[in-house]
């Protein structure tokens, strides 16, 4: 493996790790977010549930009471269940028979597995309320960024692993001793068009710079203080390495 080869494939690993990380952190933002929108709420969808039921069996509780403290109860109450259910129904592999498959806890175990797991995500949910009282205002925005960079930089491996989208019909119509040459040229053509395509992002990102130079309230993404620009950069990057990729693999069908 040359020089080259090596630091492509660096880049490749970096890519990977950082794809990752941005859907973790998308999926966090927007767990987050759906966490305080149902839980701040002053009106539970299970406890207006609770009073209707106890309303048609004649029963009459005080809403304010069943909207705070038994709302609490309640939903402690069937995330337990929850997790009961899949302690339970929880199998491994048997130690005698490893195609046989068993039950990974006892009933009493699994009772305190589910425990420990509601108390723990009780205290995640309150935690969240607490520290972040009016929730992730920008999350949808956020977790967009994270879509936009996660495609590109998706793009950009999917290059280096050659799943990218590409027409197969030189392998019928050209006779086999012009498919290598076709394919060449093809590449060719592919890589001169993302070439392309990275000279109208870089003019693009250096447009939207100037616009937040010049008034910093302007070329920001709305409701954030977080420059366009600096979003926008993942578009020369990846279409910049997708591109000496692309180079790289005309010079291989060569």
């Amino acid at each position: 493996m040359s020089t080259l080869q090596r630091i492509d494939a660096a880049v490749y690993r970096a890519e990977k790790a950082i794809a990752w990380c941005l859907f973790l952190v998308m999926v966090a933002v927007m767990g987050v977010n759906l966490i305080h929108r149902t839980f701040s709420r002053p009106e539970g969808k299970v406890s207006s549930w609770a009073i209707g039921a106890l309303e048609a069996l004649g029963v009459h509780v005080d809403a304010a009471w069943m909207h705070s403290t038994g709302s609490v109860f309640l939903n402690l109450g069937l995330t337990w269940l929850v997790c009961a259910a899949a302690a339970l129904s929880a199998e491994r592999p048997d130690e005698a028979d490893p195609e046989r498959r068993v039950r990974r806890w006892e009933p009493r175990r699994a009772w305190a597995v589910a425990t420990g797991l509601t108390l723990g995500l009780g205290a995640a949910v309150k935690l969240v309320l607490v520290v972040l009282p009016n929730g992730l205002i920008e999350a949808i925005k956020y977790s967009l960024i994270c879509v936009l960079w996660i495609g590109l930089i998706g793009a950009s491996i999917a290059t280096y692993e050659k799943r990218h989208l590409a027409l197969e019909i030189a392998d019928y119509i050209w006779p086999k001793a012009w498919s290598r040459v076709v394919k060449g040229l093809a590449m060719a053509l592919t890589a001169a068009f993302v070439v392309f395509l990275l000279m109208l992002s870089a003019l693009s990102v250096s447009e939207h710079r100037e616009t937040w130079l010049v008034n910093p309230l302007t070329g920001v993404v709305l409701g954030t203080s977080i420059p366009l620009w600096t979003i926008y950069l993942v578009f020369p990057y990846a279409l910049g390495v997708m591109a000496l990729r692309f180079i790289a693999q005309v010079r291989g069908e060569a």
